[in-house]
């Protein structure tokens, strides 16, 4: 049995009693596309030399592709949704990440819980427009996560870890915030301004959302354990 890349000859294999053959390169194949064909020599001695097979056409890559870039975490519960950036909180419990890459390439997302070991989470394949997103089947647990992602080619070439992202998750609601005197006037009161400022306490840094029978008015963070927000312009009545 004679093996050939296109019409270059590359190698030698004899046929075994069981009708069996193989043949190993003795020394590695650069990278690139081979046609490998093969002829058979009669064994009877007349060196006879049968028509070529069809041609195996395969690719040897054994070059690592490039470490993906840093995943997207887009949080899609309210009331703040939309990418999270490295160092932020969502209350999302199930992020989407998403990238960029090679189509048809396989990136394995890796999770590393409060600082523990990188453990794969999950899987997705490049699309033909070189895009990727994937989502987590259930909800991840409270506290931070670092997501990193490799990308693994079509030869099983594995890239180095993108760098990471970190989040935290936090889904459990704060504490009711308390309200105040509304323009110096008790629940219940009465006062001419159009515009008054309304008051409380709570946790400093957290958000206040302030609302009118169901209707968003603003928003104002808490410092230093205490917040005030001055209303829009307030027509007659409660």
């Amino acid at each position: 049995m004679t093996i050939y890349n296109g019409t270059d000859k590359i190698g030698d294999a004899v046929v075994d009693g069981d009708g069996n053959w193989s043949w190993t390169p003795p020394a590695e194949l650069p990278n690139g596309t081979y046609d490998i064909t093969l002829t058979v020599t009669n064994k009877d001695g007349a060196g006879n030399e049968s028509a070529p097979s069809q041609p195996v056409t395969i690719t040897i890559d054994t070059d690592a592709p490039a470490a993906p870039a840093v995943p997207v975490i887009t949080d899609s519960v309210s009331q703040i949704t939309g990418p999270v950036a490295d160092g932020e909180t969502t209350n999302d419990p199930r992020p989407v990440l998403s990238g960029t890459g090679t189509p048809n390439d396989v990136i394995t997302i890796y999770d590393s819980v409060d600082g523990g070991t990188p453990t794969a989470v999950g899987t997705v394949t490049v699309d033909g427009n070189g895009n990727w997103s994937w989502r987590p089947e259930s909800a991840i647990d409270e506290g931070s996560h670092e997501f990193t992602a490799t990308a693994t080619d079509e030869a099983g070439n594995v890239s180095d870890p993108s760098t990471g992202i970190t989040i935290t998750v936090d889904t459990l609601a704060p504490d009711t915030p308390v309200i105040g005197a509304i323009a110096g006037e008790p629940n219940g009161g009465v006062t001419t301004d159009t515009t008054p400022t309304v008051g409380g306490t709570g946790v400093t840094g957290e958000t206040v959302i302030v609302y009118n029978n169901g209707v968003e008015l603003g928003r104002v963070v808490v410092a230093n354990g205490e917040w005030s927000f001055t209303l829009p312009t307030q027509t007659d009545g409660r």
